[in-house]
């Protein structure tokens, strides 16, 4: 460890092999340089005799585990002990957090910081976790005596036994007097004998308090039971130190040497409801005729148009590049042509042109396969329309009548597949110009 365990040079406990090592020197001062996590040290076994000084600077020590076996003070639960009248130890500034203690295989009393110590001064300390116990036990300390004080400390330790032991918030057993003083207890306890602060009694504690409600005990050797909104409320802590020692959020008090708690979150049930549609498909009638109108928009803004009175069937299908193909004029004679256009993959115009005398049914077909349509019909007689789209654009229009006419464009082949146009963060579109257009005059 760093330093010299000397009081202006302490050493520093970094690691859980260091806090393991303080048995090494018990009348060295220590300092916590961090918070220490002990989840996979294993069983804890208690530093016997300590006769120096832990100052934990306002870090925790975490998931302390112990199990105590046997009769003997060597495998007992707690961090340290003293049973030297003439030795004293001092603990202050440190938390314990999420202890796990088990002595019900030993007779021998039990707490976290200490299960029985002669001139023990232990400040500014907590605990919370669970003790399972058959004997005296305390959250804090099992059994204090001699010129022994314990200050500003507070505790939230389940505890729990089968048999008759004493269990205590803060002090299972203060014999001689000891200082209990600024202390308070909120930890469930469960068993026969249970006590708020400690199950004894001493002339030198004043000003401590205890959760009627959650440690369910209305008997105290020492302090004063209080419910819990009174236990979370600044007035009922009688001359506590609220600007240097501690603290209060609404909650219980908390000690200002490890700073102001982070509250939990207090969640319940929530429901979140997302609806997405984020692109648009229009579809117009403007006249009286009956008219069937189909719009297929993946994933992009398609808009379906018919302005004229004529009974007729459009679908288009829509998605970005363009081929055309238009009759513009009559053609001359009554033979059949066939205009054929292959697009990869961008836009071609065929346009036929010619005169005939003879009016009568055309059929305009545009299939595109990958390709958007627009489809414009002009003229009077019955005739279908049909454009399939997929990623390029199509257009074929009729303009005038003619007769036995049959034009046919076609994008068959479409080269270097793998550059299609692809969407990414669909779920942010809104509306995509550029629409598919089926108008028919």
């Amino acid at each position: 460890m760093l330093g010299a365990g000397t009081q202006a040079n302490p050493y520093i406990i970094q690691t859980p092999a260091d806090l393991n090592a303080v048995r090494n020197n018990l009348t060295a001062f220590y300092e916590l340089g961090n918070d220490i996590d002990m989840s996979g040290f294993g069983n804890w076994n208690i530093i016997l005799l300590f006769d120096g000084q832990i100052d934990g600077k306002g870090h925790v020590i975490k998931n302390l585990n112990n199990s105590g076996t046997g009769n003997t003070e060597a495998t007992a639960c707690g961090l340290v002990s003293n049973t030297d009248s003439t030795k004293s130890f001092v603990v202050k500034n440190l938390g314990f957090e999420n202890v796990n203690f088990n002595n019900t295989a030993n007779a021998y009393r039990m707490g976290a910081i200490t299960n029985f110590a002669y001139n023990a001064t232990i400040e500014n300390c907590f605990v919370t976790g669970k003790m399972a116990t058959t004997t005296y036990t305390g959250a804090i300390a099992g059994l204090v005596r001699g010129v022994s004080s314990i200050k500003n400390c507070w505790s939230n330790v389940e505890i729990i036994t089968t048999s008759n032991a004493y269990l205590s918030g803060i002090v299972a057993q203060a014999i001689e007097n000891p200082v209990v003083e600024n202390c308070y207890a909120v930890g469930l306890m469960s068993g026969a004998y249970k006590y708020g602060i400690s199950s004894g009694a001493s002339t030198a504690a004043i000003n401590n308090f205890y959760d009627t409600q959650t440690t369910t005990t209305t008997t105290s050797g020492i302090g004063t039971g209080l419910t819990t909104a009174q236990m979370k409320d600044q007035a009922s802590y009688t001359n506590w130190d609220f600007t240097n020692v501690w603290g209060i959020n609404g909650d219980y008090p908390y000690l200002r040497v490890f700073g102001e708690p982070t509250p939990a979150a207090n969640i319940g049930s929530v429901s979140v409801s997302s609806f997405l549609s984020n692109l648009s498909g229009n579809t117009e009638t403007n006249k009286k005729k009956g008219i069937t109108l189909e719009s297929h928009l993946n994933p992009i803004f398609s808009i379906t148009t018919i302005e004229k009175s004529t009974k007729k069937t459009i679908v288009g299908y829509s998605l970005p590049i363009g081929s055309s193909v238009q009759i513009t004029s009559r053609t001359v004679n009554a033979e059949s042509r066939n205009v054929n256009s292959f697009i990869s993959p961008i836009s071609s115009n065929v346009n036929a042109i010619f005169i005939s005398p003879n009016i009568g049914n055309v059929n305009v077909i545009s299939s595109v396969s990958p390709i958007i349509g627009l489809n414009n019909r002009h003229g009077k007689v019955s005739r279908n329309i049909e454009s399939h789209i997929s990623r390029l654009s199509a257009v074929s229009s009729a303009f005038i009548p003619i007769r036995n006419e049959v034009i046919t464009a076609w994008c068959e082949a479409i080269y270097n597949r793998s550059c299609a146009v692809k969407i990414y963060n669909r779920s942010n579109l809104t509306i995509i110009e550029n629409p598919s257009d089926v108008e028919v005059i």
